[in-house]
């Protein structure tokens, strides 16, 4: 007699594997700068951000694992703040008008977390 089967648990996909978050992400709009290690340079926005990375709109696509430079100016409480960011990209997506990209940041010293975490608060 055959027994009836069994629900089985969702698996995830390596994509959304991929796309965890090891901090929370807060809605935050910013004008940023993207350098590649070819020396070009990209206008970009942020999307979201975290402690541990960001989720920007770029007009190019960028490299999956690529490393590149963010330059982010933060106007909070009538000052205005430039961060530079070592990052990694993790995901790129295709949108009607450019790309989403997904960055973490590789290099953060104490100073630039202690702003950031002050900023997500």
């Amino acid at each position: 007699m055959n027994s009836p089967a069994q629900p089985t648990a969702p698996v995830a996909t390596d994509v959304e594997w991929a796309n965890r978050r090891r901090t929370a992400r807060k809605i935050m709009r910013f004008k940023a700068l993207v350098l590649l290690p070819d020396d070009q340079l990209l206008e970009a926005h942020t999307i979201d951000l975290s402690l541990g990375g960001a989720c920007l709109s770029v007009p190019t696509p960028l490299v999956v694992g690529e490393e590149c430079r963010m330059q982010m100016e933060f106007t909070a409480c009538g000052a205005t703040r430039s961060v530079l960011l070592v990052s990694e990209v993790c995901y790129r997506t295709q949108l009607d008008d450019g790309f989403r990209i997904g960055v973490r940041f590789v290099q953060l010293d104490n100073e630039t977390a202690t702003f950031l975490t002050t900023l997500l608060e």
